[in-house]
């Protein structure tokens, strides 16, 4: 399934992303919740996430841009 990332897909884009650059997981510390909130507040921000039984396999970021 494809679909737009929520607040409780932290942990699995963390998995994710730990696995495709060999990062040990991120703590989540206070900083790192404030950017997870400000991604998911801003209504140009957007993350889609691909999932395969349950699991996030993938995902895609894009930002509206605005003609000024």
């Amino acid at each position: 399934m494809i679909r737009e990332v929520v607040k409780d897909d932290l942990d699995g884009l963390l998995k994710l992303y730990m696995q495709l650059h060999d990062n040990p997981m991120p703590e989540k510390t206070y900083e790192l919740m404030q950017i997870w909130d400000v991604i998911l507040q801003d209504k140009n921000h957007y993350v889609i996430v691909a999932e395969d039984n349950g699991k996030i396999v993938s995902s895609c970021k894009g930002r509206r841009l605005l003609n000024e």
